[in-house]
């Protein structure tokens, strides 16, 4: 606030490291940089012990959003809706690979997407029954709009577990960096699942829920990265498990 610059904080710190421009961002978001009191309108969160404000945007062509305001993202041959209050994936150009990738590894006819966010994978699967499981409300809202084939449930895998009795063919999960939610991987072998999708933006916790998977009787099948956050050592990783026959 005091500086009126946007800015990365430095390694370790909070301390702002100002910056004009910024390479891997989107030309639309790029130029907000240059706009201080924009910026500082569209705050949600304000430090002020440092002196520091965040604010959440998205942006697609010429769209962006500020303050929550819907935008439409063009991906693939379909039209997904979100805001910047909730989580879309940041990186436009790969998105598209990765939701084929997903899409080309699910099998059979039930299909269980957890933390299905606005729906992005949901609204692309071809299957008799798609059932997407989210905890936020905002991020419901856009997915039945994005999905409106599928079954929702709101809240935790366990409200789930205790009224979906039959099995589950293929189940895609692309959780927070902290991983899966307790007791998820039991929960996922009692539904006979044949084919796990998981969607991670942490080896560390990815690496920890395949091994449980595995002891279970799930065969790591493969793993591949994807480079969503360039010029970083972060990247978005998919794991394909089966068990039994898959195909």
């Amino acid at each position: 606030l005091r500086s009126r610059k946007a800015g990365f904080l430095g390694r370790n710190s909070n301390e702002l490291v100002p910056i004009d421009s910024c390479p891997v961002l989107t030309p639309k978001l790029d130029s907000l940089l240059k706009e201080p009191d924009l910026l500082i309108e569209s705050a949600y969160r304000l430090q002020q012990r440092n002196h520091l404000v965040e604010v959440g945007a998205l942006a697609s062509g010429d769209q962006i959003s500020l303050l929550g305001r819907e935008i439409a993202l063009p991906v693939l041959d379909r039209t997904l809706y979100a805001s910047s209050e909730v989580f879309f994936q940041s990186n436009e150009v790969l998105l598209e690979a990765l939701v084929r990738y997903v899409q080309a590894h699910v099998v059979g006819d039930t299909v269980l997407d957890l933390y299905s966010g606005v729906g992005t994978f949901s609204a692309f699967v071809e299957a008799k029954r798609v059932i997407a499981v989210e905890r936020s409300k905002r991020c419901l809202a856009f997915a039945k709009k994005n999905a409106p084939h599928a079954d929702f449930y709101t809240g935790n895998v366990a409200n789930l577990a205790s009224v979906q009795k039959g099995r589950i063919d293929t189940v895609i999960v692309d959780p927070p960096r902290v991983g899966f939610d307790r007791n998820l991987h039991e929960k996922i072998e009692r539904w006979g699942t044949r084919r796990i999708i998981y969607v991670s933006c942490n080896s560390v916790t990815l690496a920890r829920d395949v091994g449980t998977l595995v002891e279970l009787g799930f065969t790591l099948d493969s793993v591949k990265q994807f480079d969503f956050y360039p010029q970083t050592f972060h990247h978005e990783a998919v794991a394909i498990l089966s068990k039994g026959d898959a195909d």
